[in-house]
């Protein structure tokens, strides 16, 4: 009996995803619900003066700051996307977003990150510069890195990024 508890229990470990999807959708909530209140959780933890100009340099930095360098990387990217993000309010918030931006694009390694990344910087082209041709090509560049990923934090991924789709699609055919 305890030779099979211990194979289901095995079999059940086994089976767990890597990133857990209740803290994905959890995120993706708040972010949506409560921005600001976000925005503050987060920041408190981010330094403001933060540079580096390689992933080496960022989890150097992470380890200073007692974080793992993936959840930086992921609070930089949600930093992008509140600081794009009309109800936080904040001053030059489009400014902090570019900054951000350069510095992610030093570190982004995987698929996901770099189709995150694609994402925000068609946000910030269509937020900041109203290019929304950009912002199409880049987020369908964005779905394509993740066509056969289908892990939580992806498919919540390409849910935003065919929401931001969407609504440049319905923005581009009200100023025709």
């Amino acid at each position: 009996m305890r030779f099979w508890t211990a194979a289901l229990l095995l079999f059940m470990v086994s089976w767990i995803p890597p990133v857990s999807a209740e803290d994905a959708d959890a995120t993706e909530i708040a972010l949506r619900e409560t921005p600001q209140a976000l925005y503050e959780r987060i920041i408190t933890h981010y330094p403001e003066d933060l540079q580096f100009s390689s992933r080496a340099q960022l989890q150097q930095q992470a380890k200073a700051l007692r974080l793992d360098p993936q959840q930086l990387i992921d609070n930089m990217m949600l930093l992008v996307r509140l600081n794009l993000d009309i109800q936080v309010k904040k001053t030059h918030k489009q400014t902090t977003a570019r900054q951000l931006l350069d510095q992610l694009q030093l570190v982004v390694q995987s698929d996901y990150e770099k189709a995150t990344l694609l994402n925000l910087e068609g946000r910030y082209q269509g937020r900041v510069k109203q290019d929304y041709n950009a912002t199409i090509a880049l987020d369908n560049q964005a779905l394509s890195l993740l066509q056969d990923n289908n892990d939580p934090r992806a498919l919540i991924l390409k849910f935003v990024i065919y929401e931001d789709l969407g609504t440049v699609n319905l923005m581009t055919k009200k100023s025709q």
